[in-house]
């Protein structure tokens, strides 16, 4: 892999960006993951959820998850891994793709850290996201109401 070819998003430390991940698969859910880093999942689909705290997203195809990232981890460059997520034995493509997130100040020749992946067949884990991911019900009843 050719570091100078890969996507980067360049961060600061300290700060909190609001990421959108979309999965554009067009039959597979997809883990992602940034390395040594969490997230705090607030929307999935344009529909706002009650904060959940994870380290993995896991995507339904066509799905979006907006999540907050704290940049609170040593300067450094991180990968960022997106990596298909089997339920069934279907044949499926897999393809893992990468990004880096690098640090302000971080150094440009040192190898980014890599996450450690959920299993390509981990399904407690898929699980375990899709069922601690709740709407703001109470909220969407009062957009209705007073719309």
């Amino acid at each position: 892999m050719y570091i100078s070819e890969t996507y980067k998003v360049k961060v600061k430390q300290g700060k909190t960006y609001l990421l959108r991940i979309i999965n554009a698969a067009l039959n597979q859910q997809h883990f992602f993951k940034i390395a040594n880093h969490s997230f705090t999942v607030v929307a999935m689909d344009a529909i706002y959820t009650e904060h959940y705290n994870t380290d993995v997203v896991v995507l339904a195809p066509g799905q979006t998850v907006d999540v907050l990232l704290k940049t609170n981890q040593v300067v450094d460059s991180y990968y960022m891994v997106f990596t298909p997520y089997r339920s069934s034995n279907v044949a499926i493509n897999n393809i893992t793709t990468r990004g880096v997130v690098v640090y302000d100040g971080a150094s440009q020749s040192k190898t980014p850290i890599m996450p450690i992946m959920p299993d390509a067949f981990d399904t407690p884990t898929a699980h375990k996201f899709y069922t601690n991911v709740t709407g703001m019900i109470n909220m969407v009843s009062l957009v209705f109401f007073f719309c």
